[in-house]
């Protein structure tokens, strides 16, 4: 193999390699989760506007399971809120907030990875 085809060969493995981690970037979103747990210590979720339940069925089984919303408030009663982001039209997901990375594994023991179906994202303040 010549010096020029290995260039070659070199470039073509590269933009592929590029082209795959951008890929898995924008559909996994990999280095986005990374950095807002790791660096902020949150907990964000990537979905469009489609993806999300309508509003309406977020404050449903907001009601329906009012005493697991009480069971994380008091994790840290005066500390921690839970909201509906309704930034999106007719549609929505809950923010909890907290004050602590404890507060954050707690939360996370007790609901997984949604709440009853509905997406959470936390924010560490």
């Amino acid at each position: 193999m010549t010096k020029s085809q290995k260039r070659w060969l070199f470039v073509v493995v590269t933009v592929f390699i590029l082209a795959a981690l951008i890929l898995a970037e924008t559909t996994k979103h990999f280095f986005g989760r990374w950095i807002a747990s790791t660096i902020y210590d949150n907990r964000a979720i990537f979905l469009s506007c489609d993806e999300l339940p309508d509003l309406s069925d977020v404050k449903s089984v907001m009601e329906q399971h009012n005493q697991v919303i009480q069971e994380i408030k008091n994790i840290d009663p005066e500390n921690i809120e839970i909201t509906i982001d309704n930034s999106c039209p007719g549609k929505g997901s809950l923010i909890i907030y907290y004050p602590s990375h404890n507060d954050r594994t707690q939360i996370e023991e007790l609901l997984g990875d949604s709440f009853f179906g509905i997406p959470w994202k936390g924010i560490n303040r």
